[in-house]
């Protein structure tokens, strides 16, 4: 190619590369936009992690942990709002001393539903006598939110619960302050001793997804700021009791019945009458034996020639390999050698031998025998 055809090739390349530019110009554009990921993995993890940002950011030191091990100082105020598992009735009883010692707890109550009964026992709250309700009377959404009534806040405040589930207090102990909506009440507050607690019906308007709508958060700084020193310490995954103890509490009906089932298989398994009786030991049978059983069938299936022609073509196979000058001797002197050989006879190896097949089966059965004693004496 000459310098004039090049120069030509350059300019179609960049005339290309141009109309190409201009028309991703004129077709495309940068555009940002923004795609919903979700809560990060701290959040995910921990569903009070927002809850625990802003009490940290307005009030004091807070921290949020999955399981309780330690009790905080008698001044704190530990967030328990989950089932609590983990509590029974020793727990239980630790927890009301620490709050009797001047802590202040903020726990929810079992939630029913219609035709439920309670699943459980709460040992925390059952010496207060609170009852948790469900209301069937509620025709509007559930999560939509209700104004609720605090007396030392300047107006209602609109928080997101659960229009359904309620608390009844009980007769033996009555709460110092109920917080409710039209409804019915959600919160319960009683006097232990120097300390507070804190009953919800509901705690979903604290999680991550719901804490910063309406008044959620302002009715959680509410919650606590009645103890405006020491930590708050929320615990967002209560742990799980031991197997063997989940299945006894939520199953116990279905362990009894499988270990009366079991005693009574046991029972019908374990009878019998008298001592067992004793399995004969095994025995190995003897060549001998099978070639007689052999013998046998093949006289009364009508092809002893044909097993007494094997036999005596596998004994002289034998003799060929192993002594083949005596394999082409007569048979006089063949028969005379093994006899001589096994202590049998001349006369009846001679006719295992080489005598057509007798019509007595005892007779043929004998000579199968003979013929495979033969062999094994080679």
């Amino acid at each position: 190619m000459n310098r004039a055809g090049a120069v030509l090739a350059l300019i179609v390349v960049f005339t290309l590369a141009g109309l190409g530019g201009y028309w991703f110009y004129r077709n495309f554009s940068l555009v940002e936009e923004e795609v919903e990921s979700g809560f990060p993995p701290a959040a995910r993890q921990n569903p009070l992690l927002a809850a625990e940002r802003f009490l940290a950011a307005n009030l004091r030191d807070a921290k949020s942990q999955p399981s309780l091990g330690e009790f905080p100082p008698t001044d704190a105020t530990l967030i328990m709002p989950g089932e609590r598992f983990d509590v029974g009735p020793e727990r239980a009883a630790l927890l009301l001393e620490w709050v009797r010692a001047g802590g202040h707890l903020i726990v929810t109550a079992e939630k029913v539903w219609p035709g439920q009964e309670r699943r459980r026992n709460d040992w925390l709250l059952a010496p207060l006598g609170i009852v948790p309700a469900f209301s069937d009377k509620v025709t509007e959404t559930a999560r939509q939110p209700l104004d609720v009534d605090l007396a030392d806040a300047d107006d209602f405040m609109r928080v997101q619960l659960s229009r359904n589930h309620l608390l009844i207090p009980g007769n033996r102990i009555r709460p110092y302050d109920a917080l409710g909506s039209e409804y019915g009440d959600h919160i319960l507050r009683y006097r232990q001793g120097e300390g507070l607690l804190t009953v919800l019906s509901d705690a979903g308007f604290m999680e991550n997804c719901l804490i910063g709508r309406n008044d959620n958060a302002a009715l959680l700084w509410h919650l606590v700021r009645v103890r405006p020193q020491g930590e708050i310490w929320l615990v967002y995954a209560g742990d799980m009791p031991p197997l063997w103890k989940w299945i006894w509490q939520n199953a116990w009906m279905v362990v009894l019945s499988f270990a009366v089932m079991l005693t009574a298989w046991l029972i019908v398994r374990g009878r019998r009458f008298g001592p067992p009786l004793l399995q004969p030991a095994l025995q190995r049978r003897r060549l001998l034996d099978h070639v007689q059983a052999s013998g046998h069938f093949f006289w009364r299936t009508g092809n002893q020639e044909k097993l007494l022609n094997a036999a005596r073509d596998a004994l002289h196979r034998d003799l060929l390999f192993q002594h083949p000058g005596l394999a082409v001797r007569p048979k006089t002197e063949q028969a005379a050698w093994l006899a001589a050989l096994s202590g049998y006879s001349e006369e009846d190896v001679f006719r295992a031998m080489f005598h057509p097949c007798g019509a007595d089966e005892f007779e043929f059965t004998r000579t199968i025998q003979l013929l495979a004693k033969l062999r094994k004496k080679l």
